[in-house]
């Protein structure tokens, strides 16, 4: 008879533990395998991206936030200027709350030769900050850049004292730019709109988009002060041209690219303060991927970067929607995400407006020389546009790259762009005191 064979040590209990210690082993090789390569590519695309001279976090970020050389850096007139501002006692800032643009006051104000009842009121409260109006006036022409200081290790909870309480600056120059038309100083007039555009530009150079949307909310204010004060002040043809000077000097597509070079060091900043390995790794790589995006944002034609816009939003929310949210690892990433198409849109509206505004003076210049306004925006040569590129670029609206578009009535002309809506309303630029407002946007000027 046969000896029975003998029993296997390897009982299923063992073999099932031999299993799971196998899968377990399996799944750490992977893991490990995947934050290795994902680790190497996240080192590469940073070491990319500082081989390109853009910053990749907070302390690289203050570095890439400077004044070029060459350019005057005017830092501290401009502090000098805000801290004496914005240092007010309770009185002023009972009276300022009482009157227009620097408070809640009635508005709109008057045009000049008219009667304006806060008048005395308005001077009497401009005269206490006069040191500092002539300050900023005296920067015209300086064609200088600030650096304010900016503790960029906050990550997307950074501060911006300095960006926010400029624009009290911009509201005082803009209320005296109103009291000088209205008692016939048509000088200072003129120098209070070109500085108020000189305060906007020193903000060109800071690398974040709240930065330049305050820019350009100061830029658009000067804009709107010209199309209110210029068929009342009566400026000479060399006025006319140092005021687009001061206008033109923005140039709001390069300057948003800066900024989201800057966006993207600072979402990486705050995304590297992420705990968990994987996840970090994981927010940083995609934030790099959807930066990647700002990159050529602002390159090519206009038509080029709304169709750039409007693919990133798609990919955007497809990425967000996708089925696998619930064990998505770059969530973070995704909600702090850039808003492209928000900055595209902000780019195109400025310039539009920049545009548009500069014609009206070219035609202002063209009636000065020619007793009448032009019959066309063709008749405005690269002189009169203060434009040493061809006087057709300078005449190109953004949201269809058409020519500006130019009406003559019996009373007044009409230049204008057909704005967001990318829908001609006929000039329907004006401000209107119930919703929805102007569908288009530009300057109308009285025959």
């Amino acid at each position: 008879m046969e000896a029975p064979p003998p029993k296997s040590s390897w009982t299923p209990g063992k073999l099932l533990l031999v299993g799971i210690g196998m899968l377990l082993i399996g799944t750490f090789a992977i893991i490990g395998f995947i934050w290795y390569f994902s680790h190497a590519r996240l080192k590469a695309d940073l070491a990319d991206l500082r081989a390109a001279g853009l910053p990749t976090d907070a302390v690289e970020l203050a570095n890439y936030h400077n004044v070029p050389v060459g350019v005057p850096d005017t830092t501290g007139v401009w502090v000098g200027i805000i801290d004496t501002v914005t240092a007010t006692s309770q009185d002023q800032v009972d009276t300022m709350m009482e009157l227009p643009v620097v408070g809640q006051g009635p508005t709109p104000i008057p045009p000049p030769v008219t009667e304006w009842a806060q008048l005395d009121a308005v001077e009497e409260l401009l005269a206490k900050f006069e040191p500092e109006l002539q300050a900023a006036r005296a920067e015209v022409g300086v064609n200088g850049q600030t650096q304010f200081p900016i503790d960029f290790s906050q990550g997307i909870r950074t501060l911006l004292p300095y960006t926010q309480e400029i624009r009290q600056v911009a509201r005082l120059l803009l209320l005296d730019a109103k009291v000088a038309a209205h008692r016939g100083d048509d000088a200072r007039a003129l120098q209070d709109l070109r500085a108020i555009f000189t305060l906007s530009d020193t903000l060109r150079g800071e690398p974040l988009l709240i930065s330049q949307l305050v820019r350009g909310a100061i830029h658009a204010d000067g804009c709107e002060a010209i199309i209110d004060l210029m068929p009342h002040c009566n400026w000479s043809d060399d006025d006319l041209a140092a005021l687009q000077s001061s206008l033109r000097a923005a140039n709001f597509r390069e300057e948003m690219a800066h900024a989201m070079h800057g966006e993207r060091a600072l979402y990486l900043t705050e995304l590297s303060r992420m705990r968990l390995g994987p996840l970090r790794l994981r927010n940083m790589q995609t934030a790099i991927e959807l930066f990647d995006y700002t990159d050529d944002a602002f390159d090519g034609s206009w038509a080029e970067m709304f169709q750039k816009g409007d693919e990133f939003n798609e990919k955007l929310n497809e990425r967000r929607s996708g089925t696998s949210n619930l064990i998505r690892l770059d969530t973070a990433a995704l909600q702090l995400a850039p808003g492209i198409k928000t900055a595209i849109q902000f780019v195109a509206t400025a310039t539009a407006r920049q545009c548009c505004v500069n014609a009206g003076i070219a035609a202002s210049r063209y009636r000065l020389q020619k007793k009448q306004f032009p019959d066309s925006l063709a008749d405005l040569n690269e002189e009169l546009l203060g434009a040493p590129s061809p006087s057709s670029t300078e005449l190109i609206d953004p949201f269809d790259e058409n020519p500006l578009r130019y009406r003559q009535e019996e009373t007044r002309i009409i230049i204008y762009s057909i704005g967001l809506d990318r829908i001609d309303n006929g000039g329907d630029c004006e401000s209107q005191e119930v919703l929805p407002g102007p569908t288009d946007l530009g300057i109308v000027l009285p025959k």
